[in-house]
């Protein structure tokens, strides 16, 4: 009798005499193997009442009539037990466990236990479709991770210090967050504007536990930096538009919302019988401060008659808040004019005999808004 190469069912032959054994034999054998439930896959002993077409994994040192037959499917029928071997991939569903057992070449074994082999999958996809990066992929509402009677612990690891181990948070697959071992071996928290431009928030030092943020703290009325400069040589114009005194400070703002807090504290000299000290403020070549087009800071002073003039001195403070809206480098910087063309007007500069005095300075903080 020839016999089907898989399931080994029995094929009618021409002439055959009573077809009808060899058509029901193999109708029997497909009841026996399609869509594969048994009772159980440990039971040793074949029960003594089993029902008809009743179904189990014979497991090895099994007993009775199903001693030697380990691994085959036993099956009863007609009032007795009849083995079906199974073949290299059979899966069946295993009542008392509630499992799905596959065969391979050493035997039967729950899906979950065979991690490695043909029967291990390569890609897993839920509702969505894995790949080759993505070999574990779920397109759902929620996902839950819970303890099998206690602990439960989550563990992303990674082959080396250089390489990433993290969580990223996306927008339409564009990530806009990250934390995790990214690069080394440091705790940190990134985030992104677009997907493409990262900037680190915190970073947890591995050794110590200090926690610094290398973007600064963000908070209302919260200093994020202070740069200053001074000016220790002496400046002189006689000119009426206003000149680059050298007095300048250069800032690169943490945020584009961030105030700065402008101050100065400058050494000015005049003719004071004839002329005036005008100080302004500018920010990358305009000026911020004093905001009114065309007017300037302004020290006037008043004296009796031209025979009683003379070069004098005197402090001049200057303090105001700006908000260029940019995170990328301003420079502030003092500017000088004299109030008449053609008479001198200085910085650092004492009265009369015209030689240096102290210094001036200016310093810019940036203040979270």
């Amino acid at each position: 009798m020839e016999l089907s190469p898989n399931l080994s069912l029995p094929y009618v032959m021409p002439a055959q005499a009573q077809k009808h054994v060899t058509h029901n034999e193999a109708i029997d054998i497909l009841d026996i193997a399609v869509q594969l439930m048994v009772e159980s896959a440990t039971v040793l002993d074949p029960p003594v009442t089993p029902a008809e077409g009743t179904r189990f994994v014979v497991p090895p040192a099994a007993t009775g009539v199903w001693t030697g037959e380990s691994g085959n499917i036993a099956v009863y029928s007609t009032g007795g037990w009849r083995f079906l071997p199974p073949a290299n991939g059979m899966r069946a569903w295993v009542k008392d466990s509630a499992q799905l057992y596959v065969y391979d070449q050493a035997g039967w074994a729950p899906l979950g236990a065979l991690a490695t082999g043909d029967m291990s999958p390569d890609t897993v996809g839920i509702s969505t479709s894995a790949d080759a990066t993505n070999r574990l992929a779920v397109a759902s509402p929620g996902s839950l991770f819970s303890h099998d009677g206690g602990d439960h612990r989550m563990v992303l690891n990674k082959a080396a210090i250089a390489d990433t181990a993290s969580l990223i948070f996306q927008t339409g697959f564009s990530g806009r967050a990250e934390f995790g071992l990214a690069g080394d071996e440091d705790f940190s928290v990134k985030v992104s504007p677009d997907g493409a431009i990262w900037r680190e928030a915190m970073k947890l030092d591995r050794a110590t536990g200090r926690a610094a943020f290398p973007q600064g703290v963000q908070a209302p009325g919260h200093i994020l930096q202070v740069v200053s400069a001074r000016l220790t040589t002496g400046f002189t114009t006689t000119l009426d538009t206003p000149q680059v005194t050298g007095l300048s400070v250069t800032l690169t703002p943490f945020a584009a919302d961030s105030t700065i807090i402008v101050r100065a504290s400058l050494v000015l000299g005049a003719n004071f019988w004839s002329t005036a000290p005008r100080v302004g403020v500018y920010r990358d070549g305009v000026k911020v401060w004093p905001s009114q087009a065309g007017v300037f800071m302004q020290h006037q002073m008043l004296a009796d008659t031209p025979s009683n003039s003379r070069l004098i001195t005197h402090q001049a403070a200057i303090e105001f808040a700006d908000q260029p809206a940019t995170a990328s480098a301003v420079t502030y910087d003092i500017r000088l004019a004299s109030s008449f063309a053609g008479v001198n007007v200085h910085l650092n500069i004492r009265d009369y005999d015209l030689l240096m005095r102290g210094e001036s300075n200016m310093s810019v903080t940036e203040v979270a808004t």
